[in-house]
């Protein structure tokens, strides 16, 4: 799905403005007009705070997606910073979100968009309340994501309970 022009963001001088560190980038295997930015920030700002950025348009036009109204991504990169960006290899939709400096124990390690970034879904359970720094799709399997935690690597099984067990 197309997403609406809601907080359009401009170039300024080649790059996003606000100039803020970038922490992460990944460009969509399906379609290479699809980009991804996460740039860190202020934590305990929602304005200032981490941010998700989303073209769709070749970097001429960028969404923060952190600002979406039906988006509950806000809350989440208010209190984490996005390590990681992963997009599936088939499915420029289905995004992922490596999540580090987790302030709430054993949620929102990695998060799950199937709509381009829409909304997000927590796909946490079975993690450990370290910070995700990275995760890898693991091409010609259902599925098989893993994640490099600040502990150790986890298999995720999508087949246990509601949202998937990692292992």
């Amino acid at each position: 799905p197309t997403e609406p022009l809601i907080n359009p963001v401009t170039f300024v001088n080649g790059g996003l403005a606000p100039i803020t560190p970038v922490s992460a980038i990944a460009i969509a295997p399906t379609n290479s007009n699809v980009i991804f930015e996460a740039h860190e920030g202020v934590s305990y700002n929602f304005y200032t705070g981490h941010k998700l950025y989303k073209s769709s348009y070749g970097v001429s036009t960028w969404i923060d997606l952190s600002l979406l109204a039906n988006s509950n991504l806000g809350n989440t990169t208010h209190w984490a910073s996005i390590r990681h960006i992963l997009i599936d290899p088939l499915d420029e939709n289905n995004i992922f979100l490596a999540m580090g400096d987790v302030w709430n124990a054993g949620q929102n390690r990695v998060m799950m968009s199937n709509n381009g970034g829409v909304t997000w879904t927590s796909i946490s359970n079975g993690l450990t309340d370290f910070s995700v720094n990275y995760l890898a799709y693991h091409n010609g399997y259902d599925d098989v994501i893993y994640a490099a935690t600040d502990y150790g690597v986890y298999r995720y099984n999508k087949n246990l309970g509601v949202n998937g067990t990692w292992e």
